[in-house]
């Protein structure tokens, strides 16, 4: 990292010899960082450009760490009027968990949304530039905790670090 990175992206003191023009290798924070999966390229490319976004979050993991395709959503699921739009219309007053929620609550949302919206959901602790927070854009607490679908055997994992550990295995 660069002084810039590790003050502005990171949240870490600047390492020795850390400049605007010269990075230093450095370790990140073990509870907060591991691998691509964490990496702020990583999670700005899964983001939407109006925030953070579990569900494209879900499925760049699921596509990316599982080679599992997820088909997109039905024709007659989009539009104007639709189920889509008109849930999606809610989720801005709603924290991630919550989103996530009501899409398992919901049919038809809940025959897809379980096999990706968990991956997305521990990701929710980094906002659109992958930086590690934990407050959401709401002031509210994130919570990432998660039952993690059987595609990796399922549990509960509580932070990106668990997820790659049980993508590992």
């Amino acid at each position: 990292v660069n002084s810039n990175l590790a003050t502005m992206l990171y949240k870490i003191p600047v390492p020795a010899g850390a400049t605007p023009t010269n990075f230093v290798e450095t370790d990140m924070p073990a509870d907060q960082r591991v691998g691509l999966l964490t990496d702020p390229g990583f999670i700005t490319r899964t983001a939407r450009a109006t925030g953070v976004g579990v569900i494209p979050r879900g499925i760049g993991v699921k596509s990316i760490f599982l080679c599992l395709e997820t088909p997109p959503p039905p024709m007659n699921l989009l539009g104007d009027g639709g189920p889509i739009k008109t849930q999606s219309s809610m989720l801005d007053m709603m924290t991630a968990q919550q989103q996530v929620q009501s899409r398992r609550d919901t049919a038809p949302c809940n025959s897809c949304h379980p096999t990706f919206d968990p991956y997305g959901l521990v990701l929710d602790w980094y906002d659109v530039v992958g930086r590690y927070r934990t407050i959401d854009t709401l002031n509210q607490p994130i919570d990432g905790t998660t039952e993690l679908p059987d595609d990796v055997g399922g549990g509960t994992v509580h932070s990106a670090v668990e997820l790659a550990q049980k993508l590992t295995q």
